[in-house]
């Protein structure tokens, strides 16, 4: 009988040993810390251990949406909206999103991981990341045509924009005019 509880007991004791084990490794992987030290446990006379290991990526996966008319560019990659996707960016690095829009279109928000961010310069730069599942998400408004017409004239093609949209908008007041006088 003493010989059966002196069996249980170490059974016991080698049970809790690996729940240590396993649980130590678990909050290891969620924490994002590895490796995971081998651990070894005494079960008896003879001995026994068990070895945990973890791969820890080079990359993680950031999720990139992207809005029609807005562009992301991560490192020497563009992505274009519209745009729901992963990106690899480097672990344990800060990654640095440039962000803009087409003509005629403004960035509307910028969020990370579902919080407003502030563009220094037309870019967002991330803490470092350990995981996978951050999420950065663009999107744009419209911009009114006069604003357009300006943010165009900015470009430097200002003199031959002017006089194509003056060429334009007159032809279209004479042929009203002439539409309307023949109708009379």
């Amino acid at each position: 009988m003493m010989e059966r509880r002196n069996l249980q007991s170490r059974l016991m004791a080698g049970l809790a040993t690996a729940v240590m084990i396993a649980v130590t490794a678990a909050a290891a992987l969620v924490a994002g810390i590895a490796p995971v030290p081998a651990f070894a446990a005494q079960t008896s006379s003879s001995s026994a251990s068990t070895e945990l290991s973890t791969v820890v990526p080079d990359t993680h996966a950031v999720r990139l949406s992207v809005a029609e008319h807005a562009r992301v560019t991560v490192g020497e990659r563009s992505f274009a909206g519209p745009f729901d996707g992963d990106v690899d960016v480097p672990r344990l690095a800060e990654q640095r999103y440039a962000v803009d829009a087409d003509d005629g279109y403004a960035v509307d928000a910028v969020s990370y991981d579902g919080k407003a961010v502030t563009l220094t310069d037309g870019a967002y730069v991330a803490p470092a990341v350990n995981e996978d599942g951050h999420v950065l998400t663009v999107t744009v408004r419209r911009l009114p045509v006069k604003a357009a017409t300006s943010a165009i004239a900015k470009t430097g093609s200002d003199a031959a924009f002017t006089a194509v949209a003056a060429a334009v908008a007159a032809a279209l007041g004479l042929a009203v005019l002439a539409h309307l006088r023949s109708r009379r």
